[in-house]
């Protein structure tokens, strides 16, 4: 039997054997946990739980909750339909089933599940915009316009009424998303080009195929069968990336990943030194990572810090390589938000931590095993779980020596 399934095995009974009100103080734990932000330490408490007991709607929702804390919107959507078809008449159940869809790009799936909601919730009109874009993105225009009226029902004044030519306007770009990607392209092996500048084209080739070269040799993660969208004009890459991402941000980086395709700003003029040349290469293969373990996983299972901590690992730094570890470290919480921070010096400390965190987890378990782990991860186990099967500790001792340990390998002399 595999040390997983014996490690799973063991607190599964442990639960059954758990008194009644001790199972229902883990659960509030848990909750807890979601509630401060704290979602991979609340997936990995919830996850045994709902192993004991596999019919509890709360227990369901609030997994299914953490799994869409972290970005995990397939596994998020599939536990919250569960808490929904177990407990119909609980409209909160209801609604994050159709946010977890949304956000996982299932929109005619999510249409569905704010109409459910909304007949046991007619009254709410805070969430009546999410339902008329996922009516338009699902490409129900008439429906759409007719939520947008019953909104403008409820708030007759002139903000309300700017607001919402402003988010007509926003529908408008994503119902024509197609329409915003570059229109030429060329098709090799092993991906699709798209591009609007010709004069760039063979050397983008090249380095793509570079970087896409380096990171399956130094991974052993196959990457086949992707697009790279290459945008010479930063408006219109600004653009496609605030309609597929559906955010106004400004954007950080000139790079992102789909879960299909690699999105780059390439300069009008082919980056002509060394060092700039070096620097969209390690971009590239950044973001190449990122790619790679969204193939393998299709998005699912991997925190975000580690994801990132991979992508700095065997794909360089993606122009974070100025950041500096927190005086002290931060939490899963505070991670994952500085992520998401404004300024780029936060930024920058969080992929410190992410690096120097998966630097010391791979030196534990092995870099060849890495496809395994996220196999296992991409099959919902949490890291915590899946830690300790391939690397014989507990996930709290990593956790708490990492630091030391990271200082540790940084001091060795290089070989």
């Amino acid at each position: 039997m595999r040390t997983g399934v014996v490690i799973l095995a063991v607190l599964s009974i442990a639960l059954l054997c758990m008194p009644l009100r001790a199972q229902q103080g883990a659960v509030l734990d848990a909750m807890g946990l979601v509630t401060q932000g704290e979602h991979e330490a609340a997936y990995a408490a919830l996850y045994p739980l709902i192993q004991a007991s596999p019919n509890d709607a709360s227990i369901r929702h609030w997994l299914g909750r953490a799994c869409y804390g972290m970005r995990f919107y397939r596994m998020a959507a599939e536990h919250l339909a569960v808490a929904a078809q177990r407990d119909p008449a609980n409209s909160e159940f209801l609604l994050w089933h159709a946010r977890a869809l949304r956000a996982g790009g299932a929109f005619a799936e999510a249409a569905d599940a704010y109409a459910l909601y909304f007949a046991r919730a007619p009254q709410d009109a805070a969430n009546l915009a999410d339902y008329a874009t996922v009516q338009t993105l699902a490409g129900d225009f008439p429906g759409a316009r007719q939520t947008f009226r019953r909104l403008e029902q409820r708030d007759r004044s002139a903000d309300m009424r700017e607001w919402l030519q402003d988010w007509a306007a926003i529908l408008h770009k994503l119902a024509s998303q197609a329409s915003l990607e570059p229109t030429q392209y060329q098709r090799t092996a092993h991906f699709e080009l798209r591009y609007d500048s010709p004069l760039l084209a063979d050397a983008l080739y090249l380095a793509v195929a570079d970087a896409h070269h380096r990171i399956v040799t130094v991974t052993g993660l196959p990457v086949q069968d992707f697009r790279v969208l290459a945008f010479s004009d930063w408006r219109a890459y600004t653009l496609y990336a605030h309609t597929v991402l559906l955010t106004e941000q400004e954007m950080p980086s000139a790079a992102f990943s789909l879960p299909d395709a690699l999105v780059l700003y390439v300069p009008p003029r082919w980056p002509n030194t060394r060092a700039a040349r070096d620097e969209f290469a390690n971009l590239l293969r950044h973001e190449m990572v990122h790619l790679a373990i969204a193939r393998r996983t299709q998005g699912e299972g991997v925190p975000i810090w580690f994801n990132e901590g991979l992508a700095c690992f065997f794909g360089q730094w993606a122009g974070m390589q100025g950041g500096q570890l927190p005086a002290k470290p931060w939490s899963g919480r505070m991670l994952d938000h500085a992520f998401r921070a404004v300024d780029a010096h936060t930024r920058e400390q969080a992929y410190a931590q992410a690096h120097a965190m998966t630097t010391v987890l791979l030196q534990k378990i092995g870099q060849d095993r890495l496809p395994h782990m996220l196999d296992r991860l991409a099959q919902g186990m949490p890291l915590a779980l899946v830690y300790q099967e391939l690397g014989g500790e507990p996930y709290s001792v990593f956790l708490a020596q990492w630091p030391d340990r990271y200082h540790e390998l940084a001091a060795r002399p290089r070989e």
